[in-house]
Formats: C-alpha cells, structure tokens, sequence
C-alpha cells in the first residue's frame, strides 16, 4: 500500500519545518570565550578516634553528699582523636546528649534518679548540643563531673551511666 499524498505532504512539511527551525539556530550570532579550568582532587579527609569509638569515663567511688556538680570528681574525658588527608586544621566538635536540666545546667541524664553529668569545657559549662570550634593539634579539654539537684538526696546507690554523643566536624 502507497502513502496519501496528503501524508507525504505532512511529512514534507514537518522535515521543512524541523529544517528551518535547526537554520534558525545555527544562524543566531553569539560570543564565545575560553575559560581556563584547574582543578586539584584530594582524598577526603578522615578522622577517628584512637582505641575505637566508645569513650569511658571513671569516676571512681562517689560520695554522693560531696557532688556539686562543679569540681568534685571532675574527670579528664580522654579521648585521642587522629585525622589525616585534611584541607583545613579548623574542626568542629557537637556535643549532644539525652538532656537532664540540673541547677540551671544542661546535664547528661544517667540511669539513676537525680543524677546527671555536667560537661565542661575547661571551666565553662558546655549546652547540649554545643558546637566548639578548635584548630586540629590543640584539642580542647572536655571534662565530666557529677551533679545533682541541690539539696536532694540519691535514692540508691550503684553504679550508674550515661551516654553523651560526640562528632567532629569539617570546617
């Protein structure tokens, strides 16, 4: 079977059309430039901490009517973090935790009623969800104390934990 001539037509006429459309374009003048590109790839930087990703903190045997949430028991947080491959020394540390407001002060919340633990940064009370910003080399010194609602008394006695978060982020 022959095509219409009314669909050779059609089709003319779209070819003729598609045709004068592509001449449309190809004569619109435009500027052109060079640009010159350089582009250097690095390995993305990677930091972890030394002896694996669970920090303790032991605070011994505590005497609960000596907590005061400010200097009794006020423990090192040790931890050894390495990084390699970085573009920039500038990081930034979150500290986040399963908050217990205590006196005012933000505190980890323990498994035990009316027990939290502090964090300090040096000597300042550190917020839940704190950023602190450090060059990597000079880390900054995070310290744990125990604190608990003035005036209150614990209700047992035994071992106790709390879980704080910490990330360390690229600048």
């Amino acid at each position: 079977m022959k095509p219409s001539y009314q669909y050779l037509l059609f089709k003319s006429q779209v070819f003729i059309s598609i045709i004068s459309i592509l001449i449309c374009f190809n004569t619109a003048s435009a500027s052109m430039a060079s640009i010159g590109l350089t582009i250097t790839v690095i390995e993305p930087p990677n930091c972890s901490f030394v002896g694996g990703n669970t920090l303790n903190v032991d605070f011994g045997d505590v005497q609960q009517d000596l907590i005061d949430g400010a200097s009794y028991k006020k423990t090192n947080v040790n931890y050894n973090l390495q990084c390699t491959n970085l573009s920039t020394n500038l990081l930034k540390m979150k500290l986040s935790w399963t908050n217990f407001r205590v006196n005012g002060v933000d505190a980890i919340k323990t498994n035990r009623d009316n027990l939290g633990i502090a964090i300090y940064q040096d000597n300042n009370i550190v917020s839940n969800n704190s950023n602190i910003h450090f060059i990597y080399g000079a880390m900054p010194s995070i310290y744990a104390v125990p604190i608990k609602p003035s005036g209150s008394m614990l209700s047992d006695a035994g071992d106790f934990n709390a879980e704080m978060i910490m990330t360390i982020e690229y600048q």
